[in-house]
C-alpha cells in the first residue's frame, strides 16, 4: 500500500501505544488502524503528503470526500475518532503543531433508539424453545444463550470468551471481560443459573473449556452461529426475525431493568459501560415508551 515510511512507523506507534498503554481491544485497535491508514493513503495519493505533517483542512477535505462518496455517518464518525486519538497521540510523542485535532469533529450520527423486545416478546422466544425441532442439547444450549444475553445484559463477544471456570455456582455470579480487558463480576437470575447448570450436565466441561464452543473444543462458538440460533428461535416463535439479535437482548435486559426501578448507576456497572452517559440513552428508550404507550391509552391524548 503507497503510503510514506515515516507516516508508517507513526501507525505503527501509535497501534503499540493502543495496545500497552491505553489497554484497547485487539478489535479496537485493528478498526482505529484501519481507518488511520485509509487517511494517510488517500492523502498520499491526492497530495503525497505524509499523515503526520496533514493540516486540519487537509484532514477535512478527506472527511468531506467520504461523505460525496456515500459513506455512512456511523462510519465517518468512527474515522473521525480514530484520527482524534491519532493526532492526540502525535501531539503528546512528537509535537505535532497542526490545526487537524482542533478542527476535527465527529459527524452527527442519527441513530434510532435502541430496540428492546418487549416482555411479551421474550416470553415468546423462551417458550418457543422446547418447540424448536432439535434434540434436548440443542434446545439447553440456546436456552443458556439467550438466558446468559438477556438475563445478564453482555455482549455477544463477552459471552463467547466465558469459560466455566468464569462461573461461580455458590455465587450464581460471572466473570466476564469486557472492551479493553476489563473485567466485572455479572449476577445472575435463578432461571439464567438454571439454564446454565443444565447446559452443563448436557456437555461437561472443566474450568478452562469455554462454555459454549464452536466445532473445536480449543475454539468457542462464532458469532454468526449465534446469530442463526437466534433467528431459527424467532422464526419458530413466530417473529420477525430481524428484529431478535444478541444485541437487542442486551437493550431489553437494560430497558427493562430501568422501567422495573433499577438505578442508572447500577445498570452502567452491569452492561460494563465505561461512562454513565453511554447508559443514559435507556433513559430516552424508556421516556419513548411511557409517551407511545400514553398515546395508545390515554383518552385525550388519543383525540390529539
Amino acid at each position: 500500500m503507497a503510503m510514506n515510511s515515516s507516516t508508517t512507523r507513526a501507525i505503527r506507534d501509535f497501534t503499540y501505544m493502543l495496545v500497552g498503554v491505553a489497554g484497547r481491544s485487539h478489535d479496537t485497535v485493528a478498526a482505529y488502524e484501519r481507518d488511520v491508514t485509509h487517511c494517510a493513503t488517500w492523502l498520499h495519493e491526492k497530495n503525497r503528503l505524509p499523515l503526520e505533517q496533514a493540516s486540519g483542512a487537509q484532514v477535512m477535505d478527506y472527511m468531506n470526500d467520504l461523505a460525496v462518496r456515500g459513506y455512512a455517518a456511523t462510519t465517518r464518525a468512527r474515522r473521525a475518532s480514530a484520527l482524534r486519538a491519532f493526532f492526540s497521540f502525535l501531539q503528546d510523542e512528537i509535537g505535532y503543531e497542526g490545526d487537524a485535532l482542533a478542527l476535527l469533529s465527529s459527524p452527527m450520527v442519527r441513530g434510532g433508539l435502541p430496540h428492546a423486545l418487549s416482555l411479551e416478546t421474550m416470553d415468546a422466544l423462551l417458550a418457543a424453545i422446547d418447540s424448536m425441532p432439535h434434540r434436548q442439547f440443542d434446545a439447553a444450549r440456546v436456552r443458556a444463550i439467550v438466558e446468559i444475553l438477556y438475563g445478564c445484559g453482555v455482549r455477544v463477544s463477552e459471552m463467547l470468551s466465558l469459560r466455566w471456570g468464569d462461573y461461580d455456582v455458590t455465587s450464581a455470579t460471572v466473570s466476564v471481560r469486557g472492551k479493553g480487558g476489563r473485567q466485572r463480576l455479572v449476577p445472575m437470575g435463578e432461571p439464567a443459573a438454571d439454564a446454565l447448570q443444565q447446559w452443563h450436565s448436557w456437555c461437561g466441561g472443566d474450568g478452562h473449556d469455554f462454555i459454549f464452543r464452536g466445532r473445536r473444543a480449543s475454539k468457542p462458538m462464532t458469532r454468526q452461529r449465534v446469530f442463526q440460533l437466534l433467528k431459527a428461535l424467532a422464526v419458530q416463535a413466530g417473529l420477525d426475525p430481524h428484529d431478535v439479535s444478541p444485541h437487542a437482548m442486551r437493550h431489553s435486559f437494560a430497558t427493562h431493568l430501568l422501567e422495573g426501578g433499577a438505578d442508572l448507576r447500577v445498570i452502567q456497572t452491569l452492561l460494563g459501560h465505561r461512562h454513565i452517559a453511554t447508559t443514559q440513552i435507556y433513559t430516552h428508550v424508556s421516556t419513548q415508551r411511557k409517551r407511545d404507550t400514553l398515546h395508545r391509552h390515554h383518552p385525550l391524548a388519543k383525540k390529539t
